[in-house]
């Protein structure tokens, strides 16, 4: 059942998550309910994404430590025997694993994250997980759960970022009592998008948030939020390179 956006409804009433995959978006996500213009499933339909995968597996390492963020430099850029010219994260490092972490202090259950894609999938990214803790050092004691994310970073392609489809997608805020955010505006972090959100609100709504300067400009333009600023602070703190 279609979803009309009502004339008489409020200013802004409708916000909508648009993110779904270009291939059969208008059966998928938003648009397969949602009254879109022709300008908007234009534009929406041409997001792709790029699936990421969680996965929980037993691992030891002599340095892993508890509660400390391992990037693995050995895999956050294209691997010498990936595909040539791969125009995705999964094909380019072969589905290694690009981060650790050791939650619990009394187990050795570890997270790691991984991209995946066409041919890259869980029993790629667990012989490379294997592979990666043996020549580190360690003991692979197999996975037990693996997560994936298929609807991860929505985003663009090269092409639509050279034809400037951000600003179009941006032109059409407010239109058809309609305001959009989520991760195709920034990152897929959840900071981002709050300050995304209440840079918006802002802009459309004339409202500032409480303790935000209200100096010339100040509502022209995302502020940095605290919850970013933390994180920064905390991954100088306690991330590592491997």
């Amino acid at each position: 059942m279609a979803s009309t956006r009502a004339k008489d409804a409020p200013p802004y009433y409708y916000w909508a998550r648009f993110a779904q995959k270009s291939t059969n978006a208008g059966s998928k996500g938003a648009l397969g309910f949602l009254d879109a213009d022709e300008r908007e499933r234009a534009l929406f339909t041409k997001i792709r994404h790029q699936p990421y995968y969680t996965i929980a597996s037993f691992v030891w390492l002599p340095w892993l430590a508890t509660g400390s963020v391992y990037y693995l430099s050995e895999h956050q850029g294209p691997k010498p025997y990936a595909e040539p010219m791969a125009t995705d994260a999964g094909k380019a490092t072969a589905g290694c694993p690009t981060i650790l972490l050791k939650a619990n202090r009394g187990s050795n259950l570890t997270i790691s994250w991984a991209y995946g894609g066409s041919g890259v999938g869980a029993p790629e990214m667990e012989a490379c997980l294997r592979d990666t803790v043996l020549r580190l050092g360690g003991k692979f004691g197999g996975v037990s759960f693996v997560k994936p994310w298929h609807d991860y970073f929505p985003h663009f392609g090269a092409a639509d970022l050279r034809a400037n489809l951000h600003q179009q997608l941006d032109a059409l805020q407010g239109q058809r009592r309609t305001l959009m955010v989520g991760e195709v505006f920034n990152l897929p972090l959840v900071s981002e998008c709050v300050d995304f959100a209440r840079y918006i609100i802002r802009r459309h709504m004339n409202v500032e948030a409480p303790g935000r300067s209200t100096s010339p400009g100040a509502s022209d333009r995302p502020s940095r939020s605290v919850a970013r600023r933390l994180l920064r602070t905390i991954g100088r703190r306690r991330r590592h390179t491997v």
